[in-house]
């Protein structure tokens, strides 16, 4: 079996941020190790470099002769070749270390901030500003090795693009340009204004979207408006392009649209009164478009006689307008159109446009004049034909040449035109669809990364630090992307996913830690490469720390009272649309009952209800079983150490029956130690070693060993197994047997005062990714809150109103009767009214069962003058009780119909007397009387009256004057009790003499 090989770790600059962490082949000697770490350097390079294994310096003349152990760690680190003492020289290398391997200090770039607009601008650089509060347990976790992330000013929550009021398009012209991460439902922000242009008696919206970077994968049946379908709309033009540096513009929105929209009422008064109504195109333009709005429609009326019959007829009208234009620094106007006609025979509104290449580029001042008469403000009464004619000036369009867009690197964009009349209010401001991030992916099963549409964060942390949308991609010798092949693994295993739109202001730094945390990781940057540090099960143990090579201990342990559970804010992607905004509550682990006390934290870019669940559950275990933090201060020795590596920590403030000792002396059944141990009858212990390399161990860095218990102090242990053998000067732990040392993740390594380092450690604590790993997540529906039916939920009694009944109109009018009903106050939910009538004394109720949004019902089963009964009941979960019974006589407040059965003019000198006779005269009723020159036999011919009721017979009256020898026409009608007319007119002629 072959010997393990040598670890070796190589820090070759001194400048470097740089470590190198191989393994080289056991048997080599220290000057062929340095010679490996070294490659380029020359002899009096090498001269200063320094070697370290366990806690001992090589000496420079033994290089040629030590031969490391298989499986010894050796580290080869360059110093200041006029340093003084060894030590100090390795303390200044230390710092260094400390700065390069330890927390991520240099200001990051800021992902992707291109402005989008008619003109693209540059990437520039910013910085994030964390908002939003935490509690108690939110603000520890904050400061865990996996930080929980505050929440952004992002779209994710707080801006309208994901808000739960509903999906929005907005026009963010300085904003950065969108990235895409793993899979999102998102309303893109416009790349450009939207504008709408009438055709015919229709309007149509035309708009273009940007989703950001590409390449995406947007499936078309994911287009919607608002919730509903893009095809399900009538007349809808679209075209995609997801964003690949082949793709052709498009043509759709093929130029700079410009639109203003203005509200000016175009009048005649106004433009002779004072001054036609002007306004300005954009500048550098080279065609203008303006709409004419007619609100209430365009059209004629008249009335016109058809026999004996007069009626209602429309026609089409026109109105005239005269365009004119002048250059901004002209003074001279030029007509572009006279007239301008608009022709329409509507009521509805609707709007034309009128569209024209301008004589240059430039600025012009538009002006327009209706050249028609105001109708609509005059009194029509006199006239022939009535006309709806009001217009309105409302919109100004300027086009430029150029293409949208100017931006130098592919965008996934949509162009949509779409018929608005009828179908939208107006607006085109909440499209969206389902956008996949298509990128390098992992490839397991073929060892390779393939491009594809991805949610794996490991593929989407190597894309954010190579795309367009950093300012600064890394090449692949930057990235470690062996580790990233293994975290990708790690996360498809556990089906960890990031999906999130980038559409805010954020460094690299935090947006690459967003990404990680999903993955239960951190960036980092490890031997000059991007990396991360995965929160794992970990077995390797990279150091060992006591006493005996640290100093200044100092432990942390929060005592707080822990929440009910966490709320979690997300987008669900399982929901019925795809992403809509939904909140989980997960109650703290062993919690039984309805939580009460709830902390809010975020999980940025997790959409999965059950990877919210267990993630949450992780961060929960990990604030019950990593709650203490542990900090010594180190010199050369942290070396080997970085951020998320476990060790081996003992010390006796955390566990007074721990030592930490050095190996005296050696021998085949016990050891004996520096220092004196304590030992209880009836316990069992053992002691772990550090080896040095002139020990004859095995691959191990480290070895425990069982000790046969002997009460009291001793420095002498005895051995109860057998095993490998430490060496004279091996770092003992002495403890009781699985605690005779504490496993720990190293959390941070910082530069401290004389060129220490200080190392932060935490509990290793596996059985947090055990626990969170083997969580079942109970079944989510996404509906907020329980459901609850309460027994004996009664709907209030309800209310009926005032019964109506009466002849309806037709020419067999039936008698009908509406019984309205309302919902009562209190009481719980109503769905149905059961309405009961019937005739007074009958012996069964009809039984007529409506739905409360009808709030009544009506009868046609009664006649005049019967007495009937009503009563009604609510019905929901439960049954109201009846309302008490309502009587009510059926088209007892009906007019009093009347006719006419004589009627007589006569002339008596200049005047008239008119006589008349009713059938019956009740209070309230009488004639009317009409009249006409000429001869006319139809009721609506005779075109003047007295007005009012005449009740009395004779009833003289010198109208109409009285002109010899001539014809008139005269007509009496019926007025019943209501005022209205009633019956059939008496029509005759009289000829005066």
């Amino acid at each position: 079996m072959s010997a393990e090989p040598v670890r070796l770790y190589a820090l070759p600059h001194l400048d470097s941020a740089q470590r190198t962490e191989i393994t080289v082949a056991a048997g080599l000697t220290i000057s062929d190790i340095v010679a490996i770490a070294m490659p380029a350097a020359t002899q009096e390079q090498r001269a200063v470099a320094r070697v370290i294994i366990g806690d001992s310096i090589i000496p420079h003349e033994a290089w040629g002769k030590v031969r490391p152990k298989p499986g010894v760690a050796v580290i080869v680190r360059l110093v200041p070749e006029s340093s003084g003492l060894l030590r100090s020289a390795l303390s200044i290398t230390v710092a260094v270390a400390a700065m390069a391997l330890g927390q991520f200090y240099v200001g990051p770039i800021l992902l992707g901030a291109g402005g989008l607009g008619l003109t693209g601008t540059a990437l520039t650089a910013a910085t994030s500003v964390a908002t939003g509060a935490l509690g108690i347990a939110g603000t520890l976790l904050v400061n865990s090795l996996i930080p929980l992330r505050q929440s952004h000013n992002s779209n994710n929550f707080n801006l309208p693009s994901y808000s739960v009021q509903g999906w929005k398009n907005n026009a963010n012209p300085d904003a950065p340009i969108p990235c895409i991460l793993g899979t999102m439902r998102y309303a893109a922000p416009f790349a450009a204004g939207p504008y709408t242009e009438a055709s015919g008696d229709d309007s149509y919206v035309t708009g273009l979207f940007n989703f950001g970077y590409g390449a995406l994968s947007i499936p078309t049946a994911t287009l919607r408006i608002g919730d509903t379908p893009l095809s399900k709309y009538t007349e809808v033009n679209y075209e995609l392009r997801e964003g690949y540096g082949a793709d052709a513009p498009v043509t759709i929105y093929p130029t700079q649209v410009i639109e203003e929209h203005v509200s000016v009422e175009l009048s005649n008064v106004h433009a002779s009164n004072f001054w036609p109504d002007s306004r300005f195109t954009a500048a550098d333009s080279t065609e203008c478009a303006i709409d004419f709005t007619f609100p209430n429609g365009l059209i004629a009326f008249t009335e016109q006689k058809v026999g004996n019959t007069t009626v209602n007829r429309q026609g089409p009208w026109g109105v005239n307008f005269k365009i004119e234009q002048r250059l901004e620094t002209s003074s001279t106007w030029t007509t572009v159109q006279d007239p301008m006609t608009v022709s329409g025979e509507t009521q509805r509104t609707f709007v034309r446009t009128y569209r024209w290449t301008l004589p240059s580029r430039g600025r012009y001042e538009i002006r327009i004049t209706r050249t028609n008469d105001d109708w609509d403000d005059w009194d029509q009464s006199s006239q022939t034909w009535k006309i709806i004619s009001r217009s309105w000036w409302s919109a100004i369009r300027s086009y430029r040449p150029e293409y949208p867009l100017n931006f130098g690197k592919p965008l996934a964009l949509c162009a949509v035109k779409v018929k608005a009349t009828r179908q939208l209010n107006g607006t085109l401001d909440n499209f969206n669809a389902i956008c996949s991030r298509i990128c390098l992916d992992w490839d397991s099963g073929t060892s390779t990364w393939v491009t594809r549409a991805t949610k794996n964060p490991a593929s989407l942390f190597r894309y954010v630090l190579q795309s367009n949308a950093f300012a600064y991609p890394k090449a692949d010798s930057e990235i470690d992307l062996v580790q990233l092949q293994y975290w990708h693994e790690f996360c498809a295993t556990r089906g960890l996913a990031y999906n999130r739109v980038q559409d805010y202001e954020a460094t690299l730094y935090d947006v690459l830690g967003d990404i990680a945390a999903a993955g239960r990781a951190a960036p980092g940057i490890d031997n000059g490469k991007w990396t991360v540090i995965i929160d794992e099960v970990k077995t390797t143990v990279i150091a060992h720390i006591s006493p005996r090579n640290s100093w200044s201990f100092s432990g942390e342990r929060p005592y707080v009272r822990f929440p009910d559970g966490f709320r979690v804010r997300f987008q669900d992607e399982t929901s019925t649309f795809g992403y809509t905004e939904a909140e989980r509550i997960i109650p703290w682990p062993g919690f039984v009952g309805d939580p009460q006390i709830v902390e809010a934290i975020d999980l940025p870019g997790l959409t999965d209800p059950a990877q919210i669940w267990i993630e949450a559950r992780r961060r929960q275990y990990e604030l019950i079983y990593r709650r203490d933090e542990w900090t010594v201060m180190m010199d050369y020795e942290s070396l080997v150490c970085r951020r998320g590596d476990l060790v081996r920590l003992s010390h006796d403030v955390l566990d007074r029956v721990q030592v930490s000792s050095r190996v005296k002396m050696i021998s085949a059944d016990h050891v004996l130690l520096d220092d004196v141990v304590t030992m209880e009858a009836s316990t069992s212990y053992a002691v772990r070693f550090r080896k040095l390399p002139s020990s004859d161990s095995a691959a191990d860095i480290s070895v425990v060993r069982r000790v046969s218990t002997h009460a009291g102090m001793t420095d002498t242990l005895y051995f109860s197994d057998t095993g490998d053998l430490p060496a004279v000067g091996d770092l003992a732990f002495f403890g009781v047997y699985g605690s005779e040392s504490f496993e720990a993740i190293v959390k941070s390594i910082e530069g401290a005062e004389n060129m220490t380092r200080r190392v932060t450690l935490i509990p290793h604590a596996p059985e947090i990714q055990t626990l969170a790993d083997a969580e079942i997540v109970p079944p989510w529906d996404g509906r907020v809150g329980a459901e609850i039916i309460v027994s004996g939920s009664t709907p209030a009694v309800p209310i009926i109103g005032t019964i109506v009944s009466g002849v309806d109109a037709g020419p067999e009018p039936p008698i009908l009767v509406y019984i309205p009903v309302s919902i009562g106050s209190g009481g719980g939910g109503t769905t149905y009214f059961e309405i009961d009538h019937r005739l007074v004394g009958a012996g069964s109720w009809t039984v007529a069962l409506v739905p409360v949004a009808s709030g009544g019902t009506t009868i046609n089963t009664y006649s005049k003058g019967d007495h009937i009964e009503v009563r009604a009941r609510a019905i929901g979960t439960a049954v109201s009780a009846y309302t008490s019974t309502v009587t009510h006589t059926v088209a007892a407040n009906d007019p009093v119909a009347q006719q006419v059965t004589a009627f007589t003019v006569t002339q008596v000198g200049s005047s008239w007397r008119y006589e008349f006779t009713l059938n019956s005269q009740p209070s309230g009723t009488g004639v009317r009387i009409k009249y006409r020159t000429g001869h006319y036999t139809v009721w609506s011919d005779l075109t003047s009256s007295f007005g009012g009721v005449i009740t009395s017979s004779p009833y003289d009256s010198s109208t109409p004057t009285i002109v010899s020898a001539t014809e008139y026409s005269f007509g009496a009608i019926a007025l019943d009790s209501s005022g209205a007319e009633s019956g059939t007119p008496i029509i005759l002629q009289v000829t005066t003499s």
